[in-house]
């Protein structure tokens, strides 16, 4: 567990396709990524939210499955994960190409990918 906090983007908090679980995962991985941390094995998050490690698994892949999180593992095998604030919705929660939302802070995004992908 570390001592940081986290912001829910309403894209997420508003999400009617992905559970609260997932919710509070992206929240954690969010916080580990503020502290710079991107390597976060499973049974880390499993401890930190009283979880199974095949319950973290899952939730990771909800994320991933609606763009809220990116999952990068290099060609040593080593996992890195970096919550995304911002994914393919609309204002129902439904996938949409056609209502994709602005991208708030592209800025403060592009350089937490550089951070992500360079660390």
């Amino acid at each position: 567990m570390i001592t940081s906090y986290s912001i829910m983007p309403s894209e997420i908090r508003y999400n009617q396709t992905i559970s609260a679980q997932a919710k509070i995962l992206w929240l954690e991985i969010s916080a580990y990524n503020y502290s710079n941390i991107y390597e976060v094995r499973n049974s880390t998050l499993a401890k930190d939210l009283a979880l199974s490690e095949v319950q973290i698994s899952r939730l990771i892949n909800q994320l991933k499955k609606k763009s809220f999180l990116l999952v990068y593992k290099s060609p040593l095998n080593i996992r890195r994960l970096c919550a995304i604030g911002y994914g393919k919705l609309n204002e129902n929660g439904a996938d949409s190409k056609k209502n994709k939302p602005k991208e708030p802070k592209t800025r403060k995004m592009s350089q937490a990918l550089r951070d992500f992908l360079n660390n």
